[in-house]
């Protein structure tokens, strides 16, 4: 079968696994989310990886951005938990089951419609107030990393030595909008695997099909990946918000 790619990770990881380097692709990623003035069904992504630290590859995101908009920007860093405390009142620390993260937007977040206790999760909880509370009041920081999501989003990410209830990623948000996504990323390469065939019984149960194990990529990773930064990045959608266009992308068919 013939996918549409959602993303060079896969491609890159493995070079990266050969052969360490810094590393970027510019091309064209899919996904099938609604159109709408700052989405389109095919977009073009930067992705690239650095071996030094989170800090190197937010120096070299800052330097991007500002040869781009032909002036200085000077980031705001938020956790998700400050996010949280500052726009719902509360650290999302203090609710850490379903049970209790699920009563408390019942008890005090009325306005949001919220499905039966069964039908979502805890990530699921977590996102109805940050998508419905939280983002909407976001571009009040025109240059935002949001970083320290909980531990249970991490996917291919780090789990933070000092706080093992956070992972080590970001997201970049200019004027309220999601631009870009950073993973500390994960180098053991027995998770990794472990990773994928978990994620593939999920979207089995959840939505009922599956896609073909990533067999090159996983033969690949046969030995541990090298300690790396990467992040993936929307380039209209950044162009769009730094150059300040009200442009439309337009649909690719």
């Amino acid at each position: 079968s013939e996918f549409l790619a959602t993303s060079p990770e896969f491609a890159l990881k493995k070079i990266l696994s050969k052969v360490p380097m810094n590393l970027f692709s510019l091309s064209h990623a899919f996904r099938d989310d609604p159109y709408s003035p700052y989405h389109r069904r095919a977009f073009l992504m930067l992705e690239f990886y650095r071996l030094g630290s989170v800090e190197e590859l937010l120096s070299d995101l800052k330097k991007i951005m500002e040869s781009i908009k032909g002036e200085s920007i000077d980031f705001t860093y938020r956790s998700t938990d400050e996010i949280f405390l500052e726009f719902c009142g509360f650290s999302w620390k203090d609710y850490l089951t379903k049970e209790s993260l699920y009563e408390k937007i019942k008890t005090d977040f009325k306005e949001i419609p919220l499905p039966s206790f069964n039908d979502v999760s805890w990530d699921d909880c977590f996102f109805l107030l940050f998508l419905n509370i939280i983002e909407p009041q976001l571009a009040k920081y025109p240059y935002l990393i949001l970083h320290r999501y909980p531990a249970s989003m991490k996917s291919l990410s780090v789990i933070d030595p000092k706080d093992s209830l956070v992972c080590r990623r970001f997201e970049l948000y200019l004027d309220g909008i999601e631009v870009g996504n950073c993973f500390v990323e994960e180098t053991d390469s027995s998770f990794i695997r472990e990773t994928f065939h978990r994620e593939m019984k999920l979207k089995k149960e959840i939505y009922n099909y599956e896609l073909p194990t990533a067999q090159e990529f996983l033969a690949c990773i046969q030995s541990d990946l090298p300690s790396s930064v990467g992040i993936a990045i929307g380039v209209e959608r950044l162009l769009q918000i730094l150059l300040k266009t009200q442009t439309v992308p337009g649909t690719f068919w």
